[in-house]
Formats: C-alpha cells, sequence, structure tokens
C-alpha cells in the first residue's frame, strides 16, 4: 500500500487526533470514540484531513486542523471526447492505476467548476487493481449496447446531470477524497483531426508525461478506440482503425487522395504532413499487411459487428494491388505529368462494392459523412 508518514515535535502532553473529519473531543469534553492517541508516525494511505487536539489536565486545547495529501497513482489513459457519429453516448473516460498497489476509488472524483464533466466514484466501488483500469461512461446503457464489456471494469454510474466532454477540448481535473489534485490537463481537438467526430480516441503515450502537450498523445489504434484494456500500438497505414492495413485502407486513400485541406490519419494521411499524396501511398504499399501489435484480447473491445470482417473472407474476396501509374504526355511545348491511383481487387469488380460489403455501419457512414465534405 502506498504511503505517508506523519510526525510531529515529541511531547508528554497526550494528543488525540482523527482522520475522518470529526473532532476528536465529543460534546461535553469526552474523548471521541473515533479519536486516536498520538504514539508516533501516522501511516496514511490516502489523502486526509487530520483534526487534532492536546489534553492536560482535563483541559482541551484549540482544534488543530490540517490537510495531508499522498499522491494517488490513477492517471487518465484515454479519452473519447468526440465519438464518430451524429450522437455522444459513446463519451467516455478511462483511468489506470499506475502501481503496483490497489488504490482505493471512494472520494475520488472529476471536478468541473468551469470546465470539464463532474463524476464521484460510488462509494461502494471496489479498489483498482495495479495496472487496472476503469472506464467511467456517459451513458452505460449505450457503451454496454456499443462495445464487448467482458473484462472490462465499467464504473458505477454515469457522467453528472447528463453532461458531455468538450468537441473542442477543454479542462479535466481529477481529485482525491480530500480534495486534493490528482491530475488536472487541457486536451485539444486540434491536436488529431481523427479524434474529432471520426471515431478514434486520445490515449496518452506516456502516463507520467506531459498531459498538456499533444507530443505526449496519439490516436487510438482502432475506432472507438480500446476501453478497459491496453490501446495497441496502431498497425501503420491502418487509416479505418480496424487493426490491419489491407485493401479497405487503400480504398479510404483513393477516396481522399490529393486533399491538402484537413488530412490526417483518418483520411490517408500516412506520413501525417496534413495531405493525402504519394508519399502517403508509398507508406501504405510497403505496410500492406501490418496488423495492431497487442495482446489478442484488446481487438475484443471493438464493437462485434466488426469483428464479423474475418480473414477468411479477406482471402475469398482476393488478394489487392496497389500501382501509381506516371504517364508522360507532350501537349503544346510542355510535358504534363499525370499521376494515377488504381486500386484493383481480384475478384471484385470496384473498391465500392467491397466496402459496401464489409464495412461497419459506423465506418460506412464516416465514409459517406467525409466523401461530402
Amino acid at each position: 500500500m502506498l504511503a505517508r508518514e506523519i510526525d510531529t515535535t515529541p511531547t508528554t502532553t497526550p494528543i488525540y487526533y482523527t482522520t475522518d473529519g470529526s473532532d476528536p473531543r465529543l460534546f461535553g469534553g469526552a474523548i471521541s470514540p473515533t479519536a486516536t492517541l498520538y504514539q508516533g508516525a501516522i501511516p496514511l494511505a490516502e489523502s486526509v484531513n487530520v483534526r487534532a487536539r492536546a489534553l492536560s489536565n482535563g483541559e482541551w486545547s484549540a482544534l488543530s486542523e490540517t490537510t495531508f495529501s499522498v499522491d494517488v497513482p490513477l492517471r487518465v489513459s484515454e479519452i473519447m471526447y468526440n465519438p464518430d457519429g451524429a450522437g455522444d453516448e459513446l463519451e467516455f473516460i478511462e483511468l489506470v492505476n499506475t502501481s503496483g498497489f490497489p488504490v482505493s476509488l471512494s472520494g475520488v472524483r472529476f471536478v468541473g467548476d468551469v470546465e470539464g464533466i463532474e463524476f464521484t466514484f460510488d462509494t461502494s466501488e471496489p479498489a483498482l487493481g495495479a495496472g487496472e483500469y476503469i472506464v467511467v461512461a456517459l451513458d452505460r446503457a449505450a457503451f454496454e449496447a456499443a462495445y464487448d464489456t467482458n473484462n472490462v471494469r465499467l464504473a458505477i454510474g454515469q457522467f453528472a446531470g447528463g453532461q458531455q466532454l468538450s468537441n473542442g477540448g477543454e479542462t479535466l481535473t481529477l481529485v482525491d477524497a480530500a480534495g486534493a489534485t490528482i491530475q488536472s490537463f487541457a486536451y485539444d481537438d486540434a491536436w488529431f483531426g481523427e479524434t474529432d467526430g471520426d471515431g478514434f480516441s486520445l490515449v496518452p503515450l506516456d502516463t507520467a508525461g506531459n498531459y498538456g502537450s499533444p507530443t505526449n498523445w496519439r490516436s487510438s489504434a482502432l475506432v472507438l478506440g480500446s476501453p478497459g484494456r491496453v490501446d495497441p500500438t496502431p498497425a501503420a497505414g491502418d487509416f479505418n482503425g480496424d487493426g490491419i492495413t489491407n485493401r479497405a485502407d487503400a480504398a479510404l486513400l483513393a477516396l481522399h487522395f490529393g486533399r491538402t485541406i484537413g488530412a490526417h490519419r483518418g483520411r490517408g494521411d500516412f506520413d501525417l504532413d496534413g495531405d493525402t499524396d504519394l508519399a502517403d501511398l508509398a507508406g501504405l504499399q510497403r505496410s500492406l499487411g501490418s496488423q495492431a501489435a497487442s495482446p489478442a484480447s484488446a481487438a475484443a473491445a471493438v464493437v462485434a459487428t466488426r469483428s464479423a470482417r474475418t480473414a477468411a473472407h479477406d482471402e475469398a474476396v482476393g488478394e489487392m494491388t496497389v500501382r501509381v501509374a506516371r504517364e508522360q504526355r507532350v501537349a503544346a511545348s510542355r510535358r504534363v505529368a499525370r499521376v494515377s491511383i488504381m486500386v484493383s481487387l481480384v475478384g471484385e469488380r470496384t473498391s465500392g462494392e467491397y466496402l459496401e460489403a464489409t464495412e461497419t455501419p459506423v465506418i460506412r457512414a464516416r465514409r459517406v459523412r467525409t466523401s461530402q465534405r
């Protein structure tokens, strides 16, 4: 158990203290049954408010009150602030216990006086185990309907008062039972375009790093994120977030090829330079067949409809080839370079037919929406 010790100057005068916020002296002058006689260093497993009085010859001293803070090893480990689709019911925040010891969640809460959501962990919530994740959902029922929640720790309750995470970014503040700040930082929707309504979540690279810096974040490997589990390392070129780089990603790149504004990973920007061009196509060609590097259980966090896209089906559809043909033509007195992208599917006539046959409703809705932007 993580602990801190309180020590005081040695004294022969008896000192009684409490750590539950009560007065060590009862009305009438008796010693409270919740009070403890100070006899040495006091180990603390969590932040507490200590109230103490000295008792000498039947006379009590004035009340002394101090809050002692203990670092609570809880960190935000994933944020889904603007899910894919018109509704925000799949918003969530994930926390992880970064220590090797259980951590009490009693009294731990998100506070939002000006910005951020409000949520208080239920007093009956069991301690969070070493390295364990817990998910706080905006709408528990919607979350359970969309995700495979086997072996996912879902917090009791949901966001207070119908609150939502800001789609544009805001400050999130997590405090302990004594009100001491555990973590406070601001996220921004400008960091990664694919996390702002395209179905991906924000994931910190280092839970001990600077949460206020975009360099300490990345977008989730999988569309819809991986709540309650370790987020896998993204597969290079996996633009649609299904965990593997294949023909569907090539079709997505072709859809957005030539985009110079608003390009991001979810729109075929392989090298993340802000546009979708030949360099991105070359990167995709090198990465075909890559898969997200993760524990096998991570993929199960994705909605069940996406799991229906099996490897057997991929093989039945056929092999994909992507090639770039440069045709040089002479027009008047100048050479004109024309670049074309061809996505060929053996056994299929068009990439559009493949997408309609295999993509999930979430991904299909996103494709239709982004193609209209």
